[in-house]
């Protein structure tokens, strides 16, 4: 699967944002082939079987209902490709997210996953897939991704969700980032003592 210029169909430009600085604070672009090559795969499947599996598993919920605390079938099925391809897998996803090659409601429910999995092996790429989705056009993924971004608890993400609450246009989604920088701000604190 191959990736075009998300840059024209982003809420943000990655000029804008990601591999340049804003202000004192500098944001890394993404390399995929170094999160590949840093991660032991647990499949032996080419990416090209791995897109089919994980394209297959978003084009198969579009009637889903998803309902907020209810794990969906969804959500169980992409969870075990995460589990199975690690990398690989967000390397679908990841495209599919930034590319706005799904249903806004979908990617919202790929993204709360994304937050809430327990994986060590794929959490940076899964923490940058929800830091950059928070300048999606679609405001039902900026939301996802906040939500994401809450589960996962990482102070790492306070320069992004600063910088997503200066362009967030809805005032709803832009409260609901706020929360989450204090939630964010809190635990870092914690941290430090």
């Amino acid at each position: 699967m191959t990736e075009s210029n998300p840059s024209t169909q982003s809420h943000v430009t990655d000029n804008q944002f990601f591999g340049s600085s804003c202000g004192d604070t500098y944001y890394p672009s993404i390399d995929y082939e170094n999160i590949t090559a840093s991660t032991v795969e647990v499949s032996t499947a080419t990416q090209d079987d791995v897109d089919k599996l994980v394209l297959n598993i978003f084009e198969s919920c579009h009637d889903e209902f998803f309902e907020d605390g209810v794990e969906s079938s969804f959500s169980k099925q992409l969870r075990s490709q995460i589990f199975l391809h690690e990398n690989k897998s967000l390397m679908t996803i990841s495209n599919l997210v930034h590319n706005n090659k799904v249903k806004p409601e979908i990617t919202s429910e790929a993204l709360c996953l994304l937050g809430r999995l327990d994986h060590i092996p794929t959490y940076n790429f899964r923490r940058w897939i929800l830091e950059r989705s928070l300048f999606s056009i679609q405001p039902l993924v900026r939301d996802g991704a906040g939500l994401g971004i809450a589960s996962l608890d990482d102070p790492h993400s306070i320069p992004y969700l600063e910088k997503a609450i200066e362009f967030e246009p809805l005032e709803g989604i832009r409260k609901d980032l706020r929360n989450v920088l204090c939630q964010l701000n809190e635990t870092k604190q914690c941290l430090s003592y």
